[in-house]
């Protein structure tokens, strides 16, 4: 299957990973909030928002107990940063 880029596809991979643990309680947070104010945010800033985590999830692959799942959610935000703003 492949989804399409939306804050809830990347939602979903947060929660996934805060059942299994694999993020720590703090780290989850902070990317909520990430998520929250690039999902209120438009244009430029959204874009620049969404760049900024999915660089900071790729630092926390090597770290989770489910590197692939971090990444896979690393990607999903890197599309849903280039994705047309609707």
């Amino acid at each position: 299957f492949v989804w399409p880029p939306s804050f809830a596809l990347v939602k979903a991979y947060v929660d996934q990973l805060e059942r299994s643990k694999c993020l720590s309680a703090a780290r989850v947070a902070a990317v909520r909030q990430q998520i929250t104010g690039a999902e209120r945010a438009t244009g430029p800033a959204r874009h620049n928002t969404l760049t900024q985590l999915a660089s900071q999830l790729e630092g926390d692959v090597r770290g989770s107990c489910d590197g692939p799942k971090v990444q896979k959610l690393a990607q999903a935000v890197t599309s849903l940063s280039n994705a047309p703003v609707p």
